[in-house]
């Protein structure tokens, strides 16, 4: 009797840590599973973070060229373009052309990322729009010249209702933009000339004014030798500082 006792004592000694093993197996087991289950709520929460902001990028930058990349601000579902290259300046405005028409986009932003400067230009909504019926738009900058493609456009800037597949449009049913007629210098009209290309004007009349300013100021002019000068496209040019002010502009700061 005493022995049976002795060996109940024994089992019961032994099948105590068994089942506290199985009990601490069992709560870890549950802290893994709860940890997994955090984590993937996590990456979950990334992924939809990630997916949020669609980027697309237009061109690579290979062979000196700079990286081009179109995306929307999934907060304020503004419309914006991003160039990025070694050594590449952040211009003030950079100008995008849609069958014929030229507009100017302003530069809101620029960060050093590495070796390379990124430049970020924001797209008023009135210009985004007109891009995405335009049947073929082209980007413009200092020795650059990019097309745009339609389908890369509304990848990037098209609204949910719109969808992301651009619908075609035949070129024959866009409208050209009337020619405008080149302005000429004249000694009872306005004062200067007009530019001799997108970026530079005559040798007689090298000084710029350009009226896509951001301000209440009609318009800045730029001398040769300015901060801003070779980044300024003209829409005016001059031949001297007071033909610039008779016309309504003020020398710029820089």
């Amino acid at each position: 009797m005493g022995a049976n006792q002795e060996l109940t004592g024994q089992s019961q000694t032994e099948t105590l840590p068994e089942f506290l093993v199985r009990s601490r197996s069992q709560q870890k087991l549950g802290d893994v599973g709860r940890t997994d289950l955090v984590a993937l709520l996590a990456f979950l929460v990334v992924q939809v973070g990630a997916s949020a902001t669609q980027l697309v990028v237009v061109q690579e930058g290979i062979s000196g060229g700079p990286r081009v990349v179109l995306g929307t601000n999934p907060k304020t579902s503004q419309r914006y373009l991003q160039l990025g290259g070694q050594g590449m300046p952040a211009y003030p405005t950079i100008d995008v052309t849609c069958d014929g028409n030229r507009r100017a986009i302003p530069l809101i932003g620029s960060q050093a990322v590495g070796n390379r400067t990124v430049a970020t230009y924001v797209v008023p909504q009135d210009i985004a729009e007109g891009m995405l019926k335009a049947v073929k738009c082209r980007l413009f900058f200092p020795g650059q010249k990019i097309t745009l493609a339609r389908q890369e456009l509304w990848a990037a800037w098209a609204s949910p209702s719109m969808g992301t597949q651009a619908p075609k449009v035949l070129p024959e049913t866009v409208t050209p933009p009337p020619v405008a007629q080149a302005d000429r210098p004249s000694s009872g009209g306005r004062p200067g000339v007009a530019p001799e290309s997108a970026w530079t004007c005559p040798t007689t009349q090298p000084i710029k004014g350009n009226f896509t300013t951001y301000s209440s100021e009609r318009c800045i002019y730029h001398v040769p030798g300015g901060q801003f000068y070779d980044k300024t496209k003209p829409e005016r040019c001059y031949a001297a500082e007071e033909e610039a002010r008779q016309d309504g502009c003020r020398r710029s700061k820089r």
